[in-house]
């Protein structure tokens, strides 16, 4: 039996149920099945290539699909899982040994997900967790299969969520949201490339331009069959491209290694099988899928931009947790570490930091500096002590305060956009990652604060209180000489336990962005929610070590 249950640490869901789509359970795993026919994509043939080498013809095709479609050549094709000897003695490139890694890492983990009867893959399906019940079956599966096998491979971070892909339609217009919802929660485009076509899968010249390990495909069908998703698992030496995905051929669902297409064999594979129309006479094959085009979703500079801090960091999250988190250094392009970081999340007082910068940047632009914030009143209090109140010890009477007075100054939304904070709201509650990131960011580079504000806000947020002995706290006292601006933002109900700064040392600045709660489906405790951020702490604080040591 090739049936073995995936860890625990990557079952990870959000989301609430919704009825799902009748026909696609009959037919297929994905939101359009029989009788849909594809969206209007462009009809010529374009090629794979560098964005820097795309020509105006080949822009003015895929823009018709999609402006954001040009797919970045950006990684040569894998033709083996074992390194290439060389005659030479010279040391191993860590960027391609680390590639290497995850080509292995992913190919492994596609492995566990295999099921040889429609009981053992049902098997596999519910250990995915991405839904509750008899919705939760192979049939429908192949969205959230897809994402389970990339974040047990370190394709993806480990927490990412496999409930919204479930059912996804993945088409412009009318009902179809599939588009944004693979942009925020998955595949955010300042990080992969986009490419679309409706040519058949069956004629596209893949030999030509090749698929590579960990590209996730969306097919389209054009009429009589189901859209599909899955995941490039590996490519042999021969060029063949695989993956692991659930299919029917008559004798009931399994999920099976397939080989979509092989260079030195035409007319084989999955994708020749799909396209098939003699599919089309038997009832049992569930007909076509792919012959309206597809879509390849592909990380920019390919495995080696996967951020190269997120395994390890991954390792210790609790099971039935999601995180939102993000760590870069000040000014760098690319982060070391992030997980869902466009995915919008309720940060609790995290947000208290954004709020005392607008209330500052008001302040300041009416001409006063901190000295007059010990004589400048709100209700009872100095906007000193108020400040003081929000920031350190975390008091919601203050924060409820101020957010009225930031509102007296004409601040809110429209400076935070500015700002580039676009997801975040102070009421409601709300946020990304990636936002939050660009607050510290911008408060620690002198962006959006004068001097002498920047400077007491930091101070307000390093002043060492009991509670910074908890979450990342301690990183200040595990790496000598650091000096951690931070805020903590907690709630019980729903649990949420989070922390963020700004992390001076050895003469660098990190950002680091973590908040965590429990899964809906799978369930944890605010217990299992503060153990993940300590140990995630420990862990970061010897990566942080071993980067100074080795020089980066």
């Amino acid at each position: 039996m090739k049936h073995a249950t995936p860890s625990s640490r990557s079952q990870v869901l959000r989301g609430i149920l919704f009825l799902p789509i009748i026909l696609t359970l009959l037919w297929g795993c994905a939101g359009v099945s029989a009788g849909k026919s594809s969206a209007g994509f462009a009809t010529n043939t374009p090629a794979l290539v560098p964005t820097s080498a795309v020509t105006e013809d080949a822009k003015e095709v895929l823009t018709e699909a999609n402006p954001t479609s040009v797919l970045t050549a950006t990684q040569a094709p894998l033709t083996s899982l074992s390194p290439t000897p060389t005659a030479s003695a010279q040391a191993p490139d860590p960027v391609e040994e680390r590639v290497r890694a995850l080509q292995e890492s992913l190919y492994r983990a596609s492995l566990e997900y295999l099921a040889d009867t429609t009981a053992e893959a049902n098997a596999v399906a519910k250990s995915i967790k991405y839904n509750r019940g008899a919705y939760e079956n192979v049939r429908s599966a192949c969205g959230p299969l897809s994402i389970a096998i990339m974040r047990s491979g370190g394709i993806l971070p480990a927490t990412t969520s496999v409930r919204e892909i479930w059912l996804l339609c993945a088409r412009e217009g009318g009902t179809c949201s599939g588009m944004s919802v693979l942009k925020r929660e998955y595949f955010p485009p300042s990080e992969y490339d986009y490419f679309q076509t409706t040519q058949s899968v069956r004629d596209y010249d893949f030999a030509t331009n090749p698929l590579q390990a960990g590209d996730w495909l969306y097919l389209y069908v054009k009429q009589n069959g189901f859209d599909h998703m899955l995941v490039v698992t590996r490519v042999d030496e021969n060029g063949a491209a695989y993956t692991v995905t659930n299919l029917n051929r008559g004798e009931g669902f399994k999920i099976t290694e397939e080989v979509l297409y092989d260079p030195t064999k035409p007319g084989t594979g999955l994708f020749y099988e799909l396209t098939d129309p003699i599919r089309l006479a038997y009832a049992k094959y569930l007909g076509l899928s792919g012959d309206g085009g597809f879509m390849i979703v592909r990380r920019k500079g390919g495995l080696a931009a996967i951020p190269e801090f997120n395994q390890r960091l991954d390792a210790v999250l609790a099971p039935g947790t999601v995180w939102n988190g993000i760590i870069k250094e000040v000014g760098a392009a690319a982060p070391v570490y992030e997980s869902n970081p466009y995915s919008i999340f309720h940060p609790a007082s995290m947000i208290k930091i954004p709020l005392a910068m607008l209330v500052l940047h008001g302040l300041e632009t009416q001409g006063f500096s901190p000295a007059d914030l010990q004589m400048l009143s709100f209700g009872t209090k100095t906007l000193d002590r108020l400040l003081s109140d929000m920031v350190v010890i975390s008091d919601e009477d203050a924060a409820a305060a101020l957010l009225i007075y930031a509102s007296n100054l004409k601040v809110g939304a429209a400076t935070l956009r500015d700002w580039g904070l676009v997801d975040t709201s102070l009421n409601p509650r709300q946020t990304t990652a990636v936002d939050l990131a660009r607050a510290l960011e911008g408060l620690y580079a002198g962006e959006f604060l004068g001097e002498p504000m920047r400077e007491y806000l930091l101070g307000l947020m390093a002043v060492r209180t009991e509670n910074d002995s908890l979450y990342l706290g301690p990183l200040s006292e595990m790496l000598p000489g650091a000096l951690f601006y931070n805020k903590r933002g907690t709630s019980a109900t729903p649990p949420i336990v989070g922390d963020m700064g700004i992390l001076e040392y050895q003469g660098k600045a990190w950002i680091i962005v973590l908040s965590g709660r429990s899964d809906e489906l799978v369930g944890s405790s605010y217990a299992a929610l503060e153990t993940s951020i300590s140990e995630f702490a420990n862990v970061l604080a010897e990566l942080l070590r071993w980067a100074r040591l080795d020089g980066k």
